[in-house]
């Protein structure tokens, strides 16, 4: 097919996933989505306290004779306006989780279309600009792999922040990407740090990412002014949460975690690396690899890409899931809870798009048929309930 049509195509492709993820409408609101609904509709109301709502969560932080939502309040940020105008305007029950009609939709439901589907979308269009620059004619493949093969899917159609945050991360790289194809653009490279400063926001271990966004600024022979515009940009990013750290808890250097009792343990519920996790953060009946062995397939894509001499496009991603997998390994919940992987994970998968690009290059059927197994069991996931609980 000729390259515009073959775009074309896998653009069409990429949208109808979304539609198909859009469609799902999950009736089972567990805690983690209580606690965002309960932010998104007290900022509505004009404050941080959630006093109303506390009943309904369990994920709440506690200060000075108030609750507040334990989450970060980036999310909460951006769907206010969505909150806002469906509340005004009557398109459905403010404070339900199903339409006021009959087959309306539900508030929460609502913000799920724009704080995780919409992400989840830019994550699929992203990842096949970018596999495509490298692996023509495998970038559709590779997109609709993280759309419908990985844990993308099953928390596209739940209020959880993962998405979100994992596409402002996954945007930050991919300006900076583009930052080092036109030269060094230095408003690229300041609009990643406002990307992932803002990420930090709505998911606080997105700072691990920062960071090594940042020495991927710096690994250049000239990094000074770069590595000034990405601070500069992380900074500008940063503002919102400090601002809402000032405004709960009287100090923006107050975290929501810090009056969290199940995070008292170590460091705001991280500890030392435990290898029983480790283990079971990979092959346990909800490891990555069990449940999405596709992403098994990317890894070794990560070894193609290296031996290949495409060295920058290997050490990336194998960076950021080494990180990210350390991290988990010392939290003291590394699966989050009653989920269908290892959510704290999500944040690696856009970051696999190329080395996936690169497996369905090397070894084709190989790389499909583990595709359609994780599909298999991810729309399985999605479809049943992915909040259920373990036994």
């Amino acid at each position: 097919l000729p390259r515009l049509t073959r775009a074309r195509i896998g653009v069409l492709a990429i949208i109808l996933c979304g539609l198909a993820s859009a469609s799902v409408e999950q009736h089972m609101i567990g805690w983690n989505e209580h606690s965002h609904f309960a932010q998104v509709r007290a900022f509505d109301r004009g404050t941080p306290i959630i006093d109303r709502y506390h009943t309904t969560t369990g994920d709440r932080a506690f200060y000075r004779g108030h609750f507040y939502s334990d989450k970060a309040p980036g999310m909460a940020f951006l769907l206010v306006p969505v909150y806002h105008l469906a509340r005004i305007t009557g398109v459905t029950s403010p404070g339900g989780t199903v339409g006021a009609n009959p087959g309306g939709i539900g508030m929460v439901h609502l913000l799920v279309l724009f704080g995780c589907v919409l992400p989840a979308v830019i994550i699929m269009l992203l990842g096949y600009r970018l596999v495509e620059r490298g692996d023509p004619g495998q970038g559709a493949a590779a997109a609709l792999t993280l759309g419908f093969g990985t844990l993308l899917l099953p928390f596209a159609t739940i209020l959880f922040s993962h998405v979100l945050s994992a596409a402002l991360g996954f945007g930050a790289f991919y300006l900076l990407w583009r930052a080092r194809e036109r030269g060094g653009s230095l408003a690229l490279t300041a609009a990643a740090g406002a990307l992932a400063g803002y990420a930090v926001g709505i998911e606080y271990p997105m700072a691990v990412l920062a960071g090594l966004l940042g020495l991927f600024v710096v690994w250049r022979r000239d990094p000074v002014r770069p590595a000034l515009a990405y601070g500069a940009g992380l900074i500008v990013g940063l503002i919102p949460l400090l601002a809402y750290d000032w405004w709960a808890f009287g100090s923006p250097l107050h975290l929501s975690y810090s009056y969290v009792a199940a995070n008292s343990s170590g460091v705001l519920g991280l500890g030392a690396p435990s290898l029983r996790s480790a283990l079971a953060l990979l092959v346990s009946g909800r490891g990555l690899f069990v449940v999405t062995p596709v992403t098994a397939a990317a890894i070794a894509g990560i070894a193609v890409l290296y031996r290949e001499g495409r060295r920058l496009e290997a050490i990336v991603p194998a960076v950021v899931a080494a990180a990210y997998f350390a991290y988990n390994t010392c939290y003291y919940l590394p699966f989050g809870g009653w989920v269908p992987g290892p959510r704290f994970l999500i944040t690696v998968l856009p970051f696999l798009a190329v080395p996936l690009g690169a497996a369905y290059r090397k070894a084709p059927l190989a790389t499909l048929s583990l595709a359609l197994i994780s599909a298999a069991t991810m729309i399985t996931a999605t479809l049943t309930q992915p909040l259920l609980p373990v036994t």
